[in-house]
């Protein structure tokens, strides 16, 4: 019965670290993929920058829902015109890092252990019956799969940052022609 569980917890772990959205491709610069809602930030030709959303891009201009100026919740689907931008920033995570993947295991690690002492302690053994024994015969187990999703946990925690989107700066390209 420990086998089985110890699989199917793997098992459960590794199809929750690989379950991820669903991309939009744009054709805004070479090998960019933006989602729909992905925060973009403009910097027009007069210098002014606003961050939006992204909707999507066409010839004629970037689509973007912009924040109603109002009180009210709303919002509006506008399209920028590319000859009015200078540049087009997306909001982005970084790579995962191999040093949070190792705090995060560790914490999850440590805090599953910590936790499952708690619990052994507070449940006492009773005339032969001792509930804690079967808690702890599963305890590595259970800080393998705290282990697990820590480590997921600090490889994607990465920070966002902003990267350019257009102009293509590689091939010097401007979606304006």
């Amino acid at each position: 019965m420990t086998g089985r569980s110890g699989v199917a917890a793997w098992l459960a772990a590794i199809l929750l670290c690989l379950a991820c959205p669903g991309v939009v491709e744009s054709q805004l610069a070479m090998g960019v993929q933006l989602g729909v809602g992905t925060p973009v930030q403009l910097t027009f030709a007069n210098g002014d920058q606003q961050v939006e959303r992204f909707e999507g891009e066409s010839a004629t201009g970037l689509h973007v829902r912009r924040s109603c100026d109002t009180v009210e919740v709303c919002d509006r689907l506008v399209t920028v015109p590319w000859a009015s931008l200078r540049v087009v920033e997306a909001q982005v995570r970084g790579e995962g890092s191999p040093q949070r993947a190792a705090i995060g295991g560790l914490i999850g690690g440590a805090g599953v252990y910590a936790l499952l002492l708690v619990v052994a302690a507070s449940t006492p053994c009773r005339e032969g019956d001792c509930s804690s024994l079967t808690l702890v015969s599963r305890t590595p187990a259970l800080v393998g799969i705290g282990t697990l999703i820590g480590v997921a946990a600090g490889w994607t925690s990465s920070r966002l940052r902003w990267e350019t989107v257009w102009p293509p700066t590689a091939s010097g390209e401007s979606r304006r022609n």
